[in-house]
C-alpha cells in the first residue's frame, strides 16, 4: 500500500498591526488593577478664553462711542438735524453706551439775548402862557416868575412856553395882557396842557391877569 503524503501544517495567520504584546491577566474582582503597558494618554489642555472676542468687543465698543459722539457734535453745532439725522445719532449712541449709562445731552444753541428796548427820555415839565381875542389895537403882555419877568408878544392871540421848576425855588409864575386902546382877551397859564389860571380884559386900556403858585404837596394852583 502506498502511504498518503503528509500534509504540512497551515502556518499562523500574522496580524496585519505587527506582532501584538500579550493582554496581560485581568485581576480578581476587587483586586489591584495591573499597570497598563501604554503610556497614560496626557489630559486635554484648557480651553482658551475667548480673548480675542472680548479685546473686539471692546473695540467696537469705544470706536462706536467716539462715531456716536461725532454726530452728536456736528449735530448740536452745525444747522438744525433733520428727523433721519436725529434718529440715526441717537441709534449709534445707544448702541456705544455699556448698560447702565445715560447717554449726554447735546450741546443747546446759546441764545442771542434780546436788545434792551429803548426808553424814551421823560419830557421836561412845563408852564404854557396864552393870549387870545380881539385886541386891534395891540396889546402889551409880560410873564415870568418871581425872579424873572420877561417880554411878551403886542398882538392876540400869543403864546410861549417856558420849562418849569418844581424844586421850590420858583414862588409863581404870571401872565398880564393890557389892551391899547380897546378889544377883549383872554389870558391862560397851563401847566402839562392842563389851564390852572385863567383872566379876562375888555375895552380901553384895561389889563388881564393869571397867576399860579405851588402847593405844600408840590402842585401848582391858581392864586
Amino acid at each position: 500500500m502506498h502511504s498518503m503524503p503528509e500534509i504540512p501544517p497551515t502556518p499562523p495567520t500574522g496580524s496585519p498591526y505587527g506582532q501584538q504584546p500579550p493582554y496581560p491577566p485581568r485581576p480578581p474582582y476587587g483586586g489591584v488593577p495591573m499597570p497598563s503597558p501604554f503610556p497614560p494618554v496626557p489630559p486635554k489642555p484648557p480651553k482658551k478664553k475667548h480673548t480675542t472676542a472680548i479685546v473686539l468687543s471692546v473695540v467696537g465698543g469705544v470706536l462706536a462711542v467716539c462715531i456716536g459722539g461725532s454726530m452728536v457734535a456736528a449735530i448740536a453745532g452745525g444747522s438744525d438735524p433733520t428727523p433721519e439725522e436725529k434718529a440715526a445719532a441717537a441709534t449709534a449712541t445707544d448702541k456705544a453706551q455699556p448698560a447702565g449709562t445715560t447717554a449726554a445731552a447735546p450741546a443747546k444753541k446759546k441764545s442771542k439775548a434780546a436788545s434792551p428796548i429803548p426808553t424814551k427820555p421823560k419830557a421836561k415839565p412845563k408852564v404854557t402862557f396864552e393870549v387870545s381875542g380881539s385886541a386891534p389895537s395891540g396889546v402889551d403882555t409880560m410873564y415870568g416868575t418871581d425872579s424873572d419877568n420877561r417880554q411878551g408878544g403886542d398882538s392876540s392871540p400869543w403864546s410861549t412856553t417856558m420849562t418849569r421848576d418844581d424844586s421850590g425855588n420858583v414862588s409863581y409864575y404870571f401872565l398880564t395882557a393890557q389892551l391899547q386902546g380897546g378889544g377883549d382877551i383872554t389870558c391862560k397859564i397851563l401847566v402839562d396842557g392842563k389851564a390852572i389860571a385863567t383872566g379876562h380884559a375888555s375895552g380901553g386900556y384895561n389889563i388881564c391877569q393869571a397867576q399860579i403858585v405851588q402847593g405844600w404837596t408840590g402842585g401848582w394852583k391858581k392864586v
